[in-house]
């Protein structure tokens, strides 16, 4: 008690075992420490002499933050499922009667010639339908989600083709310098058409960051050297695509929320941009993860397997 002061429960844990004289299964309890606390599966056993009496306890324990963490991401993908295939479902039934009003107002402006607050009029009704169709397309591209065909690809020559796509992007001005780092040619096995456009949304959320002067940096690193970088990729982890702004930062409240569909800072966004990104890369066995400080820019980062 003495020495595990700062861990009541397992001192409880240890003492029970001992008083019963039994072993105790599995618990499981939580230790506090700077910052919060970390949950710890403990099991315990009676250490007994030669003549069978109790000597002491034998306790095994472990940190179980990484499998909270999978539980917790395994409950969120089936979630995120779930909302997909809804999603993708309304958003069939939808489209029709979209592309019906559409339609109808292309034709009235062929045939009643408008005027006036007549033609604001069809002109919005016209943009609206637009932007909800590009919605849906959204909804259904990440309801059907899948890694696809994959095919042998220069990776570092997808990422310039990235940096020129982004340059030609409304998002992009004079004063946005994007800058392309990929020292070493990197091949890979992907699908090249969704990783090159969740890699582009990256990079158009990266400049809409912006405000004023900035950079934008693109970059494509090899397991072997993401220690000098600090990135932790992880054993399958063969590459990373980095994506780095000196923007306005992601508020820290709203971190953990980017990757959820639906969610959104950005004035007129559909918050399906970072979910898709987010399922493109799962898709391809690896992980994403986001580093951000308000008013000091982000830092996206896509670990695949290659």
């Amino acid at each position: 008690r003495f020495v595990f002061a700062d861990v009541p429960a397992l001192c409880e844990r240890i003492s029970g075992a001992l008083d019963a004289g039994r072993p105790e299964a599995r618990v499981e309890f939580f230790v506090k420490k700077r910052g919060g606390s970390t949950p710890v599966g403990l099991s315990t056993s009676i250490l007994r002499g030669e003549n069978g009496e109790d000597r002491g306890v034998i306790a095994i324990f472990q940190d179980l933050t990484e499998a909270r963490r999978l539980e917790e991401r395994f409950r969120h993908d089936d979630r995120l499922s779930a909302l997909g295939e809804f999603a993708a479902g309304v958003a069939h039934e939808i489209r029709n009667p979209l592309y019906a009003i559409r339609g109808s107002i292309d034709l009235l402006k062929e045939t009643i010639e408008p005027k006036g607050d007549e033609v604001r009029l069809m002109e919005l009704v016209s943009r609206e339908t637009d932007r909800l169709n590009e919605l849906l397309q959204d909804v259904l591209q990440y309801g059907r989600m899948e890694s696809g065909e994959r095919e042998s690809v220069s990776l570092d020559g997808l990422v310039g083709e990235v940096a020129e796509l982004a340059g030609r992007h409304p998002a992009s001005k004079p004063e946005i310098d994007i800058v392309v780092e990929t020292p070493h040619p990197v091949e890979g096995t992907v699908n090249a058409e969704q990783i090159r456009r969740a890699l582009l949304n990256l990079t158009i959320n990266a400049l809409e960051a912006i405000e004023g002067e900035g950079r934008v940096t693109l970059s494509l690193l090899p397991a072997s050297e993401f220690a000098g970088r600090g990135l932790t990729g992880g054993a399958d982890c063969g590459v990373a695509f980095v994506v780095e702004d000196t923007g306005t930062g992601i508020p820290g409240d709203k971190k953990d929320e980017v990757f959820q569909p639906f969610r959104t800072t950005k004035k007129g966004g559909t918050g399906l941009g970072l979910a898709i990104v987010d399922k493109t890369v799962q898709a391809h066995g690896g992980r994403i993860s986001v580093a951000s400080e308000p008013g000091k820019g982000s830092r996206f980062i896509m670990y695949l397997p290659v």
